[in-house]
């Protein structure tokens, strides 16, 4: 599913579909106009071969609604629960953000995924975002992993490691999912000046719980903005 936002001159809107969010702020330009397309999949664990299909289909679905920034899900590689994401994760660059890199090259857009992230003898819970030539020009690494569920699969990231990005569009920052629930981190963002936060998000819930989950959700991302 894809849900498509048109910014131009207001300085607070909130779009979220389990993926991304916008912070408060001044953009760049008051008469440059932003569409910023959210992308809702599913992201089964492991299966990568059909998950980058579906991505590629979506953001070409993306393109073709003539987005400027498109954002995917948090961990859209393996999945943010996946069991083997220590022994399988990609270095960044690596397999899989080259392959999101060649389609923001090729349909010239930005793109923020999340992805599993191997560096070293760590593993992370990643995000980047792309630039129109392909270059990744952001990374961040997940903050609150909720470590009681993941400290086997992936390591946490650090709040000092906080970035953000001037881009044409105006300074872009990035957290993922559950760094949010965090309210140091995000206003971390605003304070380096992001008025766009890109927030790659995962949900796990049993099926009759989502639509409570994600209200609950809806208004905790409210207060946040």
């Amino acid at each position: 599913m894809i849900i498509r936002i048109i910014i131009k001159s207001f300085a607070v809107i909130i779009a979220f579909a389990l993926t991304t969010f916008i912070l408060s702020g001044q953009p760049e330009s008051q008469d440059t106009e932003l569409r910023v397309t959210v992308v809702q999949m599913d992201v089964v664990d492991g299966d990568l071969k059909a998950k980058m299909k579906r991505a590629e289909k979506n953001v070409r679905k993306a393109a073709r609604l003539q987005a400027d920034i498109i954002c995917l899900p948090e961990a859209v590689d393996y999945g943010w629960l996946y069991r083997q994401a220590r022994p399988n994760a990609f270095t960044i660059s690596g397999r899989y953000s080259d392959f999101i890199c060649r389609f923001a090259r090729e349909l010239k857009v930005w793109i923020a995924v999340g992805c599993l992230e191997k560096e070293g003898d760590k593993t992370y819970n990643s995000a980047i975002l792309d630039d129109r030539t392909g270059m990744i020009v952001l990374k961040h690494r997940k903050i609150n992993t909720l470590s009681d569920l993941t400290s086997h699969l992936y390591d946490s990231g650090s709040a000092e490691d906080i970035k953000v990005v001037d881009t044409e569009f105006g300074v872009i920052g990035i957290t993922i999912c559950a760094d949010n629930f965090i309210i140091e981190n995000s206003k971390r963002v605003a304070e380096l000046g992001a008025w766009l936060l890109m927030t790659p998000h995962g949900c796990a819930a049993r099926v009759k719980d989502v639509p409570d989950n994600a209200v609950r959700f809806m208004t905790h991302i409210r207060n946040i903005a």
